[in-house]
């Protein structure tokens, strides 16, 4: 029996009772209700996924923008920072009157440039030039109309000036100007250009001033290839030019270094004879042709220097009266003079010979050293 039931239970055609059929059907409904509650929970899931996407997505929309705002902002900056750093370069490497470079640019430039031609076998020239009788164009019309005179100046200096040519102011009324050529006479061609520059007359704020100016080149390698040894010597061919006044270019010469040279140490040696008082004195006597005795002397001053050499007065005067030692020497001068004319005196007396004193012209003879000595000494 066990197994005839066993077999029924087993058999795919027997209808199911009822409460079978619920419970199948309950289960069917529950496993739907899931199934549904899992659909919406992933449908809700995927829609806060796409909503979060979104947000995302808006997010990294806003960083971008931000960031492309940031660099932007940044790159403006940098702009700015860059263009007040070229501004204030400028500023610093440029005349505030002329508007021309000043002598910071100048002395960098010069250096770039001497290099430059050094590795080009170019050369290179500096051309000072400096302004005649500007104190005098100062007092007589005013610091404006000299202010107005040396941009005048440097505008026409610009204007002269080739591409390539550095044009700066180095001091008050002093210009520079460095040119660079193919050779030595390439560059004094180019540096003659700049003689022109007072050819005609400035008319500076209603006034016609014809003013002029002094030139003096040196050339490198020619000359020298350090920035110091050109500077010096364009000065000293700019010292000759001045002495020559006819507003000429002068190129320097090796003659203008010895003749410095020699000047150099013949003021350290009048120094030194000053502060030694080795300045000596010789007497030339004024005689009375009707009584035939001598009213006075003339000094006159006379030095030989520590190597035995006689400096004439007519050197020796006026480099005192350059260097500031005139009145020393004169001081000098008359103190020796003094004390030999006072034992003069004193041996007369002693002798007892009447001392009978000179005329006031006669007496002025004795001083040696002042202007005047110094225009008798000359002769």
């Amino acid at each position: 029996m066990s197994g005839s039931k066993s077999h029924a239970s087993r058999d795919p055609w027997r209808t199911p009772s009822p409460s079978g059929e619920l419970g199948s059907e309950d289960r069917a409904r529950r496993l739907q209700r899931r199934a549904e509650r899992e659909h919406a929970a992933r449908h809700e899931a995927e829609r806060l996924l796409e909503s979060k996407s979104l947000e995302l997505f808006a997010a990294n929309q806003r960083l971008i923008q931000l960031n492309a705002d940031l660099e932007q902002r940044v790159e403006a900056r940098t702009r700015q920072v860059d263009d007040a750093r070229k501004a204030a370069v400028k500023i610093g490497a440029t005349d505030h009157l002329t508007a021309i470079a000043n002598r910071l640019h100048y002395s960098e430039q010069l250096e770039r440039s001497l290099a430059r031609g050094v590795e080009t076998r170019r050369a290179i020239g500096l051309l000072l030039v400096d302004l005649d009788r500007f104190k005098l164009i100062n007092d007589t019309y005013g610091h404006s109309h000299g202010d107005a005179l040396l941009i005048a100046v440097a505008d026409r200096l610009k204007t002269m000036a080739r591409r390539g040519d550095l044009v700066a102011r180095i001091g008050g009324d002093e210009f520079a100007i460095v040119i660079e050529g193919d050779n030595a006479a390439a560059v004094a061609i180019a540096a003659d250009r700049f003689a022109e520059v007072f050819r005609t007359a400035l008319t500076i704020q209603g006034v016609t001033i014809n003013a002029s100016g002094s030139f003096g080149l040196a050339i490198s390698p020619d000359h020298c290839e350090n920035v110091i040894d050109l500077q010096r010597f364009a000065d000293l061919a700019l010292y000759k030019s001045k002495q020559q006044g006819k507003g000429q270019v002068v190129l320097f010469e090796r003659p203008l270094l010895h003749a410095y040279e020699y000047r150099q140490r013949m003021e350290a040696e009048l120094r030194g004879a000053l502060a030694a008082k080795c300045i000596d004195l010789v007497y030339q006597p004024i005689v009375n042709l009707q009584t035939r005795e001598v009213e006075a002397v003339e000094a006159l001053a006379r030095w030989t220097d520590t190597r035995g050499a006689a400096i004439s007065p007519a050197y020796f005067i006026p480099l005192a009266e350059q260097c500031g030692m005139i009145r020393g020497v004169g001081r000098t001068l008359l103190e020796k003079a003094l004390l030999e004319t006072r034992g003069w005196i004193e041996a007369k007396q002693r002798a007892g010979v009447v001392q009978r004193l000179p005329s006031r012209n006669a007496r002025r003879g004795i001083f040696a050293g002042g202007p005047r000595c110094a225009r008798k000494n000359r002769s």
